[in-house]
């Protein structure tokens, strides 16, 4: 399996003191996402303009010749770089670096296992999170299965666009599942996300039909998906699936650097105000929803 990061002692993915797994690859584009270099399968280069030298050394070692000089930069082509990292490893300024690495089951349980006293005794356990861990079922089974021998509590951070035998196949080993809304709209979720929400739609019933513990997670950003109509659906569908926790997420703009590391646009988005989040929070709540701002 790949993955770009293993996170210990995160605090923000679920209840108690955690570790996040973090999975290569997702489905979806969302414009917003603030961990860019999740979004592609497969490992991938990130580079740093402001500490790079323009020695040449990585393009005059590029196998692929995906990296190009012009205009005072370097240019990497993603289509044609292959991630295998020998840029990375010549770089005398540490102006690479390559997100995303093999992992087997076995290494990652070495990790996760490390910190199993600290799950005890605050009440956390192990994230899979990404990207989209689902996009990898079968490795993520097995580790939610290792995860359900050694007694640690587990978490399914997903976006919910997957084949539902799959997800139904996590049911047994996985104690609550924070499932990421970005919008109620079909032509609007295409839109901003680049893929039909019907199976994210579809998948969420599924959970709840079986019981499921459902955090729903409903990220807010500004210029996207903060409209009237967007909200009140946003709402009436919290309404019909009760689940146990609603996460409001309002956007915010940490992850933008990487977007330069990325050679890509960021966008342009906003967080909503802290009235108007207080504002949809109180109607959550009236609702009888267990509501808080932020993970």
């Amino acid at each position: 399996m790949f993955l770009f990061n293993i996170q210990r002692f995160s605090t923000h993915d679920g209840p108690g003191i955690r570790t996040t797994v973090f999975f290569k690859g997702c489905p979806l584009r969302c414009r917003w996402c603030h961990n860019p270099e999740s979004q592609r399968f497969g490992p991938e280069v990130l580079h740093n303009s402001e500490r790079c030298v323009l020695c040449g050394k990585c393009v005059s070692n590029c196998p692929v010749q995906a990296i190009t000089v012009g205009n005072g930069t370097l240019f990497t082509d993603a289509k044609r770089c292959t991630g295998c990292g020998l840029c990375a490893d010549e770089c005398i300024n540490c102006a690479r670096d390559v997100a995303g690495r093999e992992y087997t089951v076995s290494q990652v349980m070495d990790t996760v296992l490390r910190d199993k006293t600290f799950y005890a005794e605050s009440g956390g356990g192990v994230t899979f999170s990404g990207g989209e861990c689902m996009s990898a079922p079968k490795e993520l089974l097995s580790l939610l299965r290792e995860c359900r021998q050694w007694g640690i509590h587990t978490a399914v951070d997903t976006c919910g666009y997957c084949e539902p035998d799959d997800l139904i196949a996590t049911m047994p080993y996985t104690s609550v599942y924070l499932y990421d809304i970005k919008c109620v709209d079909p032509v609007l979720h295409k839109k901003l996300t680049g893929a039909d929400n019907g199976v994210i739609l579809q998948n969420l019933r599924l959970l709840k039909e079986g019981g499921a513990n459902i955090w729903l997670r409903l990220p807010l950003i500004g210029g996207a998906n903060c409209g009237g109509g967007e909200t009140d659906a946003l709402l009436k569908l919290a309404d019909e699936i009760r689940p146990d926790h609603v996460s409001l997420l309002p956007y915010h703009n940490t992850g933008n650097f990487k977007y330069k590391k990325l050679n890509r646009d960021a966008g342009s988005f906003t967080a909503p105000t802290a009235e108007w989040l207080e504002e949809l929070k109180g109607r959550f709540e009236k609702a009888g929803h267990s509501v808080k701002i932020g993970n």
